[in-house]
């Protein structure tokens, strides 16, 4: 420790020769130093003396940003020095007087550590004067792992937002990412410096370069996307200029999972609907939405691939659709939806009147349901084998007479009802069958 101080004196001496500033009593005058808060608060003195030199000491708990306010009434310096007695920045002033003061400000990133503040009028200058000195740290709140280097970088978990600066002292970050699967990276920066970024692969063989940077004071939001295959990569973030400060840093990932190739029903009722999908190879299961109240709705998230749908009305067209997802690191990945826009059944169709009024002919009539129309099938067998059907397009008719038939001939009818939905008809079962005979 002699030797340090004794070589530290004898570079000071040398300064203090060229620059005209007496530090014969430098280290000494540093380590007992005036403590000073970091609060904002204003601490008043003066130089009482020519040549004089006075000292302050403040703690940066944390990484932060410094605000070092220096009002002075007479020509005068301020400098910064880090817990090393090494100089960082300085200020001074040659044209304040007592009745026309000037604020000096100094604005830098400093990490957690002792730091110390010279406050003099030196060499031919020699004023003495009151100033006025505070010191404010507006802490960065960076979670990154200290020392952040390729060594020991930080590991930035997917989809989680990290929260790290640079100071004065440090003006590079090494973020480890571990992609557990092929997929396509998106990484994503917000800064208010000048910035710029490399990735690279786990032996340091590839790099790519990542498109940030931004000017002091102009926030910038970056996006860079890149197709990974699984493995280590390694994010060096580094400042363009000496600018300090603070950003955010994010990863996400694309994994790409194949949509089901088809969506069908595999059993249709009037107040159900059976829906089955294709496997999805390597998925870990499916979710399945309906569309209802004007919103889509999941009610089923299942590995299987078949799921049935009840409480529904019948003759109802409703929309579903379905995607298969992976899950990885606790996190799901989705497909595209595959669609489907189908209607239940109508319901079963009721003969409420079949009669023969005129010869060879018949009247059918029944009761009237939700459904786009209606077919009419008739036939000499209770088997309805050579049957014939007639086909009524408009639901609001209830009714039909079947003319050209033989004479004093028994016949039976039965009745349903369909629904059309994008072009393609849906049927009802067949009401119960009733006969008649016909007039000669």
């Amino acid at each position: 420790m002699k030797k340090f101080i004794s070589l530290f004196l004898s570079l000071t001496m040398i300064l203090s020769i060229t620059a005209g500033i007496d530090l014969s009593a430098y280290a000494n005058d540093f380590l007992s130093a005036t403590p000073i808060s970091t609060g904002g608060a204003w601490y008043n003195d003066s130089l009482d003396v020519k040549q004089e030199n006075d000292y302050f000491s403040f703690e940066v708990k944390s990484d932060s940003k410094i605000i070092i306010k220096f009002m002075t009434y007479m020509s005068a310096y301020m400098h910064l020095y880090d817990s090393d007695f090494k100089e960082l920045t300085s200020a001074n002033s040659t044209s304040a007087t007592a009745s026309s003061p000037e604020t000096l400000t100094k604005n830098l990133g400093l990490e957690k550590g002792v730091y110390y503040i010279l406050i003099n009028s030196p060499g031919s200058i020699g004023e003495t004067g009151k100033y006025r000195l505070s010191v404010t740290a507006e802490p960065y709140g960076n979670q990154e792992t200290e020392p952040n280097d390729f060594d020991h970088a930080t590991v930035l978990q997917c989809d989680k937002t990290m929260k790290a600066a640079f100071t004065y002292q440090d003006g590079e970050d090494w973020f480890k990412l571990y992609v557990p699967v092929n997929a396509t990276v998106n990484i994503r920066m917000i800064s208010n410096i000048s910035t710029s970024a490399r990735l690279y692969n786990n032996d340091l063989t590839k790099y790519w370069f990542c498109h940030f940077d931004s000017y002091p004071d102009d926030t910038e939001i970056a996006v860079d996307t890149y197709n990974l295959t699984a493995g280590t990569y390694y994010l060096h973030v580094f400042r363009v200029f000496s600018d300090s400060g603070s950003y955010t840093v994010n990863w996400s990932m694309n994994v790409p999972v194949s949509k089901p190739s088809s969506l069908k029903v595999s059993t249709r009722n009037t107040t159900s609907l059976k829906l089955s999908w294709s496997k999805v190879s390597g998925a870990s299961g499916y979710q399945l939405q309906q569309y209802k109240n004007s919103k889509w709705t999941t009610i089923k998230t299942t590995t299987a691939t078949a799921y049935t749908v009840s409480k529904l009305a019948a003759s109802t067209t409703y929309k579903f659709r379905v995607r298969a997802y992976k899950t990885i690191s606790s996190k799901n990945y989705y497909s595209d939806w595959t669609n489907l826009t189908t209607p239940t059944k109508p319901s079963t169709a009721s003969i409420s009147s079949l009669k023969s009024s005129k010869s060879k002919q018949l009247t059918v009539k029944w009761k009237k349901l939700n459904c786009t129309g209606y077919q009419i099938q008739y036939s000499t067998s209770s088997k309805f084998t050579n049957s014939k059907t007639l086909t009524i397009t408009k639901n609001s008719t209830t009714s039909k007479t079947v003319s050209k038939l033989k004479g004093k001939k028994k016949y039976y009818v039965r009745v349903r009802a369909y629904k059309t939905v994008n072009g393609t008809r849906y049927y009802g079962s067949w009401s119960k069958a009733k006969s008649v005979t016909t007039k000669k």
